[in-house]
């Protein structure tokens, strides 16, 4: 066994995991700092790569971290004024703009998606201006995919524990049922609707499954199944099959 720390493991390790000092370029196979990429594909990372880090936002999530917020309130501060302030003088989505109610579907989201848009075609406009002679961003493009991979992950990860505990489309209340559909807002009844379309699939599939089943004892004469008087064994044959 090798001991940790000694040079036979540090060896080891580097046969182990092929790590160079050249950087990111040595962490992916076939990544190539002299490859030479077509100018197409460098507007369209450089309009990629904008977007995206101003769409993924990742100082946003550190809000949660305690006394952090007093920070990322000034960003979220910024950028609740100049989304405005674009709106009244551009884009126009909507008089007064309607966010934080929980969902994208805002007025003050679409008009957040316009900025983005915009800004990003300047920014990558001016970028190409600036940086033409540029080969290609290989080592750039190998952390912008890691990041977006995590961002995704960490989203459905999100997603998935809010569904699994039943925190967000979860069965209707007694009040609910009770309500006449008129008088739903659109994006609860929406939600409920939701909810219904996750769980008719499972109902469907796990009593087909027992279908399925139990028509494979059947045809295998398995003793477990009806009998042929239409009674259940477990139950004696004086109790009928309901």
């Amino acid at each position: 066994m090798l001991k940790f720390g000694s040079a036979a493991y540090l060896n080891n390790l580097k046969i182990m995991t092929p790590l160079t000092n050249e950087g990111p370029a040595s962490l992916r196979p076939g990544l190539r700092e002299g490859k030479v990429w077509p100018t197409g594909r460098k507007i369209t990372f450089r309009f990629a790569f904008i977007y995206l880090m101003l769409h993924m936002t990742p100082w946003s999530p550190a809000s949660a971290i305690p006394w952090f917020y007093h920070i990322t309130k000034y960003y979220d501060m910024g950028w609740d004024w100049t989304v405005r302030f674009f709106n009244t003088h551009f884009f126009g989505v909507a008089e007064n703009l309607v966010s934080n109610t929980g969902s994208s579907d805002t007025s003050f989201a679409w008009a957040a998606l316009l900025f983005l848009l915009c800004f990003s075609v300047i920014a990558t406009t001016t970028w190409s201006v600036l940086d033409n002679r540029r080969k290609n961003y290989e080592a750039v493009d190998y952390w912008l995919r890691i990041c977006v991979r995590y961002y995704i992950a960490s989203n459905c990860f999100a997603y998935g524990v809010v569904k699994l505990f039943a925190l967000q489309m979860w069965f209707p209340t007694l009040s609910q049922l009770a309500t006449p559909l008129g008088d739903f807002l659109p994006m609860r009844f929406s939600w409920m609707f939701v909810w219904l379309f996750n769980t008719i699939p499972g109902i469907l599939w796990s009593d087909g499954t027992r279908s399925r089943s139990f028509t494979s004892q059947q045809e295998n004469g398995n003793p477990g199944t009806h009998h042929g008087d239409g009674c259940l064994p477990a139950r004696g044959c004086s109790e009928p099959v309901v």
